[in-house]
Protein backbone atom coordinates (compact mmCIF):
# COMPACT_ATOMS: atom_id res chain seq x y z
CA UNK A 1 0.00 0.00 0.00
CA UNK A 2 1.52 3.17 -1.15
CA UNK A 3 -0.09 6.41 0.61
CA UNK A 4 -0.09 9.44 -1.53
CA UNK A 5 -1.30 12.78 0.55
CA UNK A 6 -3.41 13.26 3.17
CA UNK A 7 -4.92 15.92 5.04
CA UNK A 8 -6.93 16.16 7.90
CA UNK A 9 -7.82 19.21 9.14
CA UNK A 10 -11.39 18.30 11.68
CA UNK A 11 -10.06 17.96 15.51
CA UNK A 12 -12.21 14.83 16.06
CA UNK A 13 -10.11 12.98 12.77
CA UNK A 14 -8.84 9.55 13.09
CA UNK A 15 -6.63 7.84 10.24
CA UNK A 16 -6.11 4.10 10.45
CA UNK A 17 -4.36 1.89 7.81
CA UNK A 18 -4.52 -1.70 7.53
CA UNK A 19 -2.72 -3.56 4.78
CA UNK A 20 -1.69 -7.02 4.71
CA UNK A 21 1.63 -5.67 2.70
CA UNK A 22 3.75 -2.98 3.16
CA UNK A 23 2.54 0.31 3.97
CA UNK A 24 4.95 3.47 1.84
CA UNK A 25 4.31 6.65 1.24
CA UNK A 26 4.59 9.21 -1.75
CA UNK A 27 2.58 12.26 -0.57
CA UNK A 28 3.13 13.87 3.05
CA UNK A 29 0.30 12.66 5.99
CA UNK A 30 -0.61 16.04 7.52
CA UNK A 31 -3.27 16.30 10.63
CA UNK A 32 -3.37 19.39 11.06
CA UNK A 33 -5.81 20.31 14.06
CA UNK A 34 -7.22 18.38 16.88
CA UNK A 35 -5.46 15.21 18.45
CA UNK A 36 -6.74 12.16 17.02
CA UNK A 37 -5.05 8.90 16.56
CA UNK A 38 -3.25 7.32 13.59
CA UNK A 39 -2.68 4.08 13.31
CA UNK A 40 -0.91 1.86 10.95
CA UNK A 41 -1.17 -2.13 10.74
CA UNK A 42 0.61 -4.17 8.30
CA UNK A 43 -1.05 -7.49 8.83
CA UNK A 44 -1.33 -10.76 10.15
CA UNK A 45 1.67 -11.81 8.04
CA UNK A 46 3.70 -8.64 8.63
CA UNK A 47 5.72 -6.01 6.37
CA UNK A 48 7.64 -3.03 6.54
CA UNK A 49 5.95 0.22 7.54
CA UNK A 50 7.97 3.27 6.27
CA UNK A 51 6.70 6.87 6.77
CA UNK A 52 9.70 8.82 6.06
CA UNK A 53 8.20 12.17 4.28
CA UNK A 54 8.04 15.27 6.13
CA UNK A 55 4.32 14.51 8.30
CA UNK A 56 3.11 16.06 10.44
CA UNK A 57 1.16 14.10 13.16
CA UNK A 58 -0.88 15.94 15.63
CA UNK A 59 -1.92 12.67 17.76
CA UNK A 60 -0.50 9.56 19.02
CA UNK A 61 0.89 7.31 16.11
CA UNK A 62 -0.09 3.80 16.52
CA UNK A 63 2.07 0.72 15.03
CA UNK A 64 1.84 -2.87 14.54
CA UNK A 65 3.85 -4.99 12.95
CA UNK A 66 4.28 -9.40 13.43
CA UNK A 67 7.23 -9.62 11.00
CA UNK A 68 10.82 -9.56 11.25
CA UNK A 69 10.52 -6.32 9.23
CA UNK A 70 11.33 -2.47 10.45
CA UNK A 71 9.17 0.31 10.95
CA UNK A 72 10.19 4.35 10.62
CA UNK A 73 7.95 7.35 11.23
CA UNK A 74 8.86 10.66 10.68
CA UNK A 75 7.47 13.65 11.86
CA UNK A 76 8.71 17.24 10.62
CA UNK A 77 7.73 18.85 14.42
CA UNK A 78 7.07 17.11 17.58
CA UNK A 79 5.67 13.04 17.54
CA UNK A 80 3.37 11.37 19.64
CA UNK A 81 3.34 7.79 19.94
CA UNK A 82 0.70 5.62 20.95
CA UNK A 83 1.21 1.89 21.37
CA UNK A 84 3.88 0.13 19.32
CA UNK A 85 3.83 -3.55 18.82
CA UNK A 86 6.62 -5.03 16.81
CA UNK A 87 6.80 -8.87 18.30
CA UNK A 88 9.86 -10.08 15.58
CA UNK A 89 13.22 -10.27 17.65
CA UNK A 90 15.05 -9.11 14.66
CA UNK A 91 13.64 -5.72 13.29
CA UNK A 92 13.78 -2.09 14.30
CA UNK A 93 11.73 1.08 14.98
CA UNK A 94 13.27 3.84 13.70
CA UNK A 95 11.76 7.80 14.84
CA UNK A 96 12.72 10.89 13.42
CA UNK A 97 11.44 14.31 14.16
CA UNK A 98 12.82 17.84 13.05
CA UNK A 99 13.39 20.98 14.61
CA UNK A 100 12.36 21.31 18.16
CA UNK A 101 10.31 18.18 17.76
CA UNK A 102 10.21 16.09 20.93
CA UNK A 103 9.70 12.70 21.25
CA UNK A 104 6.44 11.27 23.63
CA UNK A 105 4.44 8.20 24.31
CA UNK A 106 0.76 7.52 25.61
CA UNK A 107 1.25 3.40 25.34
CA UNK A 108 3.98 1.31 25.66
CA UNK A 109 6.20 -0.31 22.66
CA UNK A 110 7.52 -3.79 22.13
CA UNK A 111 10.93 -3.42 19.94
CA UNK A 112 14.06 -5.01 19.08
CA UNK A 113 16.03 -2.14 18.04
CA UNK A 114 15.37 1.11 18.62
CA UNK A 115 16.80 4.15 16.99
CA UNK A 116 15.89 7.91 16.99
CA UNK A 117 16.94 11.21 15.48
CA UNK A 118 15.20 14.02 17.48
CA UNK A 119 15.21 17.46 17.27
CA UNK A 120 13.87 18.35 21.09
CA UNK A 121 13.44 16.13 24.41
CA UNK A 122 12.53 12.15 24.03
CA UNK A 123 10.97 10.83 26.76
CA UNK A 124 9.74 7.46 26.28
CA UNK A 125 9.27 5.82 30.14
CA UNK A 126 6.33 4.08 30.05
CA UNK A 127 6.05 1.19 32.41
CA UNK A 128 4.79 -1.01 29.54
CA UNK A 129 7.94 -0.76 27.30
CA UNK A 130 9.95 -3.75 26.25
CA UNK A 131 13.29 -2.89 24.71
CA UNK A 132 16.27 -4.84 23.40
CA UNK A 133 18.45 -2.79 22.31
CA UNK A 134 19.31 0.80 21.42
CA UNK A 135 20.60 1.82 18.14
CA UNK A 136 22.25 4.89 17.43
CA UNK A 137 20.42 8.42 19.12
CA UNK A 138 20.58 12.18 18.17
CA UNK A 139 18.72 14.11 20.51
CA UNK A 140 18.05 17.59 20.88
CA UNK A 141 16.56 18.11 24.23
CA UNK A 142 16.84 15.70 27.56
CA UNK A 143 16.82 11.99 26.70
CA UNK A 144 14.68 9.56 29.01
CA UNK A 145 14.43 5.83 27.96
CA UNK A 146 12.88 3.10 30.58
CA UNK A 147 12.57 -0.74 29.56
CA UNK A 148 10.50 -2.87 32.29
CA UNK A 149 11.87 -6.28 31.73
CA UNK A 150 14.79 -8.38 30.25
CA UNK A 151 17.66 -6.10 30.32
CA UNK A 152 18.66 -4.20 27.81
CA UNK A 153 21.68 -3.37 25.57
CA UNK A 154 23.04 0.43 24.57
CA UNK A 155 24.27 -0.74 21.19
CA UNK A 156 24.53 3.03 18.86
CA UNK A 157 26.22 5.61 19.98
CA UNK A 158 24.80 8.56 21.80
CA UNK A 159 26.66 11.53 21.12
CA UNK A 160 24.89 13.37 18.59
CA UNK A 161 22.49 16.77 18.42
CA UNK A 162 22.23 18.74 21.24
CA UNK A 163 24.27 16.89 24.17
CA UNK A 164 23.99 20.22 26.82
CA UNK A 165 21.04 18.33 28.96
CA UNK A 166 20.38 15.08 30.82
CA UNK A 167 20.24 11.23 29.81
CA UNK A 168 18.62 8.65 31.84
CA UNK A 169 18.24 5.28 30.50
CA UNK A 170 17.39 2.50 33.46
CA UNK A 171 16.10 -1.46 32.73
CA UNK A 172 14.23 -4.08 34.81
CA UNK A 173 14.94 -7.91 35.14
CA UNK A 174 18.36 -7.72 33.53
CA UNK A 175 21.46 -6.66 33.11
CA UNK A 176 22.22 -3.18 31.57
CA UNK A 177 25.07 -3.15 29.10
CA UNK A 178 26.72 -0.68 27.32
CA UNK A 179 28.30 -0.82 24.40
CA UNK A 180 28.78 2.78 22.41
CA UNK A 181 29.86 5.53 23.36
CA UNK A 182 27.82 8.41 25.66
CA UNK A 183 28.43 12.23 25.56
CA UNK A 184 26.57 15.25 27.65
CA UNK A 185 28.32 18.52 29.10
CA UNK A 186 27.27 21.28 31.23
CA UNK A 187 27.01 22.02 34.58
CA UNK A 188 24.31 20.07 36.61
CA UNK A 189 23.46 17.74 33.49
CA UNK A 190 23.54 14.19 34.54
CA UNK A 191 23.99 10.88 32.92
CA UNK A 192 22.14 8.28 34.40
CA UNK A 193 22.40 4.38 33.94
CA UNK A 194 20.21 2.14 35.80
CA UNK A 195 19.21 -1.24 36.62
CA UNK A 196 18.15 -4.11 38.96
CA UNK A 197 20.64 -6.57 37.93
CA UNK A 198 24.04 -6.46 36.60
CA UNK A 199 25.89 -2.97 34.84
CA UNK A 200 28.28 -4.42 32.13
CA UNK A 201 30.32 -2.02 29.89
CA UNK A 202 32.09 -3.67 27.42
CA UNK A 203 33.17 0.39 25.73
CA UNK A 204 36.22 0.65 27.61
CA UNK A 205 36.80 3.64 30.14
CA UNK A 206 36.01 6.24 27.80
CA UNK A 207 32.28 4.83 27.33
CA UNK A 208 30.71 7.85 28.93
CA UNK A 209 31.96 11.65 28.61
CA UNK A 210 30.64 14.07 31.20
CA UNK A 211 32.10 17.27 30.28
CA UNK A 212 31.56 21.09 31.55
CA UNK A 213 30.64 20.24 34.81
CA UNK A 214 28.32 17.01 33.55
CA UNK A 215 28.85 14.19 35.55
CA UNK A 216 27.28 10.21 35.45
CA UNK A 217 25.66 8.10 37.81
CA UNK A 218 25.56 4.29 37.62
CA UNK A 219 23.05 2.08 39.40
CA UNK A 220 23.22 -1.84 40.02
CA UNK A 221 22.94 -4.48 42.62
CA UNK A 222 26.91 -5.01 43.98
CA UNK A 223 30.10 -4.01 42.42
CA UNK A 224 31.18 -7.80 42.56
CA UNK A 225 28.96 -8.15 39.48
CA UNK A 226 29.58 -5.79 37.36
CA UNK A 227 31.95 -5.11 34.59
CA UNK A 228 32.74 -1.51 34.96
CA UNK A 229 35.30 -1.85 32.16
CA UNK A 230 37.68 0.83 33.61
CA UNK A 231 35.22 3.36 33.81
CA UNK A 232 36.52 5.54 36.32
CA UNK A 233 34.39 6.89 39.17
CA UNK A 234 34.82 9.65 42.31
CA UNK A 235 32.29 7.60 44.83
CA UNK A 236 30.66 4.46 45.69
CA UNK A 237 27.53 4.66 47.66
CA UNK A 238 25.51 1.48 48.88
CA UNK A 239 22.30 0.63 49.92
CA UNK A 240 20.52 3.53 47.26
CA UNK A 241 18.20 2.24 45.23
CA UNK A 242 17.40 3.84 41.62
CA UNK A 243 15.66 6.76 41.43
CA UNK A 244 17.05 7.71 45.01
CA UNK A 245 19.71 10.68 44.26
CA UNK A 246 22.91 10.54 45.19
CA UNK A 247 24.26 11.37 49.04
CA UNK A 248 24.65 15.42 49.38
CA UNK A 249 28.98 14.72 49.86
CA UNK A 250 28.57 12.40 47.00
CA UNK A 251 29.63 14.61 44.34
CA UNK A 252 31.29 13.77 40.90
CA UNK A 253 31.12 10.07 38.62
CA UNK A 254 29.92 7.45 41.01
CA UNK A 255 28.29 3.98 41.28
CA UNK A 256 25.38 3.38 43.01
CA UNK A 257 24.76 -0.46 44.53
CA UNK A 258 21.06 -1.51 46.03
CA UNK A 259 23.75 -4.01 48.38
CA UNK A 260 25.02 -3.11 51.84
CA UNK A 261 28.08 -1.39 52.09
CA UNK A 262 30.84 -4.78 52.37
CA UNK A 263 32.49 -5.08 55.71
CA UNK A 264 36.21 -3.80 55.40
CA UNK A 265 38.29 -5.25 58.18
CA UNK A 266 40.63 -3.51 60.25
CA UNK A 267 44.12 -5.12 59.54
CA UNK A 268 46.11 -2.42 62.06
CA UNK A 269 48.72 -4.41 63.39
CA UNK A 270 48.00 -3.24 67.32
CA UNK A 271 44.79 -3.76 66.90
CA UNK A 272 45.57 -7.86 65.95
CA UNK A 273 47.78 -7.91 68.39
CA UNK A 274 45.65 -7.06 71.17
CA UNK A 275 42.96 -8.77 70.49
CA UNK A 276 45.30 -11.51 69.96
CA UNK A 277 46.82 -11.22 73.38
CA UNK A 278 43.20 -11.21 74.98
CA UNK A 279 42.41 -14.48 72.46
CA UNK A 280 45.39 -16.20 73.97
CA UNK A 281 44.24 -15.02 77.98
CA UNK A 282 41.10 -16.69 77.00
CA UNK A 283 41.36 -20.05 75.15
CA UNK A 284 43.80 -21.80 73.38
CA UNK A 285 43.28 -19.48 70.28
CA UNK A 286 47.08 -18.85 70.05
CA UNK A 287 47.70 -22.21 69.81
CA UNK A 288 45.27 -23.04 67.49
CA UNK A 289 46.12 -19.96 65.21
CA UNK A 290 49.73 -21.13 65.16
CA UNK A 291 48.36 -24.88 63.81
CA UNK A 292 46.66 -22.91 61.31
CA UNK A 293 49.59 -21.11 60.08
CA UNK A 294 51.62 -24.47 59.93
CA UNK A 295 48.65 -26.78 58.73
CA UNK A 296 46.00 -25.22 56.94
CA UNK A 297 47.96 -22.40 54.51
CA UNK A 298 51.01 -23.03 52.13
CA UNK A 299 52.06 -19.27 53.03
CA UNK A 300 51.58 -16.66 56.29
CA UNK A 301 48.02 -15.99 57.34
CA UNK A 302 46.58 -12.56 58.13
CA UNK A 303 44.29 -11.83 60.99
CA UNK A 304 42.31 -8.51 60.86
CA UNK A 305 39.26 -7.18 63.18
CA UNK A 306 36.26 -6.10 61.88
CA UNK A 307 34.94 -2.89 63.62
CA UNK A 308 31.39 -4.12 62.36
CA UNK A 309 31.52 -6.53 64.11
CA UNK A 310 33.35 -7.20 67.44
CA UNK A 311 32.54 -10.81 67.70
CA UNK A 312 34.16 -11.48 64.51
CA UNK A 313 38.06 -12.10 63.19
CA UNK A 314 38.78 -12.92 60.19
CA UNK A 315 41.57 -15.20 58.73
CA UNK A 316 43.05 -14.52 55.21
CA UNK A 317 46.51 -15.97 53.36
CA UNK A 318 48.40 -12.92 53.03
CA UNK A 319 47.01 -12.88 49.76
CA UNK A 320 43.53 -11.89 51.09
CA UNK A 321 41.87 -14.42 48.48
CA UNK A 322 39.39 -16.64 49.15
CA UNK A 323 39.08 -19.94 47.58
CA UNK A 324 35.68 -22.46 46.87
CA UNK A 325 34.91 -25.09 49.52
CA UNK A 326 33.22 -23.93 53.31
CA UNK A 327 34.85 -25.01 55.92
CA UNK A 328 34.03 -25.21 59.79
CA UNK A 329 36.20 -25.45 62.23
CA UNK A 330 35.23 -25.91 65.89
CA UNK A 331 36.74 -25.67 69.49
CA UNK A 332 34.98 -25.39 72.49
CA UNK A 333 35.62 -21.17 72.68
CA UNK A 334 35.38 -20.15 68.73
CA UNK A 335 34.34 -21.36 65.67
CA UNK A 336 35.58 -20.46 62.19
CA UNK A 337 33.79 -19.89 59.19
CA UNK A 338 34.59 -19.01 55.42
CA UNK A 339 35.54 -19.89 52.26
CA UNK A 340 39.51 -21.86 52.27
CA UNK A 341 41.41 -19.83 52.79
CA UNK A 342 39.34 -16.89 53.99
CA UNK A 343 38.08 -18.26 57.74
CA UNK A 344 35.91 -15.93 60.25
CA UNK A 345 36.49 -16.69 63.54
CA UNK A 346 34.01 -15.76 66.13
CA UNK A 347 34.28 -15.76 69.92
CA UNK A 348 32.22 -17.58 72.54
CA UNK A 349 32.95 -15.71 74.98
CA UNK A 350 32.97 -12.15 75.86
CA UNK A 351 35.93 -9.78 75.85
CA UNK A 352 37.07 -8.07 79.27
Amino acid sequence: LVLGTIAMANAASTLTVNSTGAITQSGVLTITSGTGAVSFNSGAVGAAITLSNNNDFRGAVSLTNVGAFNLAVTDANALSLGTISMANAANTLTLTTGAGGAITQNGGMTVNQLTITSGGAITLNNAANLITSLGAISRGGDLDIRDSAGGLTIGGTITAGTINNNVTIATLGGDLTLSANISNTGAGNQVILATDKNFINTAGAGAISAAGGARYLVYSTAPGLDTTGGLPFTFQQFSTIFPAAPSAGNTGNGFLYSSAAPIIPDTTQSTVNALLAQFKEKDDLYSRYQKLERSDFNSPIVLSYLPQHSDFLLVTDETGVGQDGLQTIHSSSYEVFGNDPLLLMKRKFLLR
